[in-house]
């Protein structure tokens, strides 16, 4: 009679853990959640300055809207080179690398090196030579002019602020929210286990 006294005991449990999990993350997600708006309040001042900065020095060579003039290049698809440079960066070199270029391990113990503080020319020189196991990018694969831009979008990538604190190497929001996954899951079932060892310690 006391076995299913104490079986029962630990159904009824199990659900009640369940929904403390449940509450914790809510909870949690609660309060980080806030975060989002101060960053993106953050961003728009950001902008705002960046404009008013680009206004006072930079319009009147570059135009008012970026246009170009006779004394400075038209800014004006800076950003679609971006784009392009992050598409070729993902397509030819984040497997190694890493999605922004953090760095990754490589077969037979070799390692991917982060690019984070490369500089241009170093990068241009590894795409062309190909040192270790990096493969060769002559001119008729990968264009100067692509190359350049994989430059500019690394070089965009690690100019932006970090707002999701630690980045885990940079391994990119597929890998680092299954590790978030794992450690906030597990987390949570140890803390759950404990709890109903100690009520069944107590009973």
């Amino acid at each position: 009679m006391k076995f299913l006294t104490n079986l029962r005991r630990h159904a009824v449990a199990r659900p009640l853990l369940l929904i403390l999990a449940l509450l914790v993350v809510g909870l949690s997600y609660s309060v980080v959640s806030p975060q989002r708006s101060s960053a993106e309040t953050e961003m728009t001042q950001q902008i705002e300055e960046g404009k008013a900065l680009f206004d006072l020095t930079c319009s009147s060579c570059h135009g008012l809207g970026g246009e170009g003039t006779s004394q400075g290049p038209s800014l004006i698809g800076v950003e679609e080179e971006i784009a392009r440079g992050g598409a070729l960066f993902r397509a030819n070199c984040s497997a190694c690398h890493g999605i922004v270029g953090g760095g990754g391990a490589m077969p037979n113990g070799k390692y991917a090196p982060s690019l984070v503080e490369t500089a241009p020319v170093h990068i241009y020189e590894a795409m062309r030579t190909g040192p270790q196991q990096m493969p060769t990018f002559s001119k008729d694969v990968m264009p100067d002019q692509s190359v350049r831009e994989i430059v500019g979008f690394l070089e965009e990538s690690h100019s932006q602020p970090n707002y999701g604190g630690l980045t885990m190497g940079d391994a990119g929001p597929v890998s680092e929210g299954f590790w978030a996954f794992v450690l906030g899951i597990g987390g949570l079932a140890i803390v759950a286990t404990w709890i109903a060892k100690k009520g069944a310690r107590a009973r």
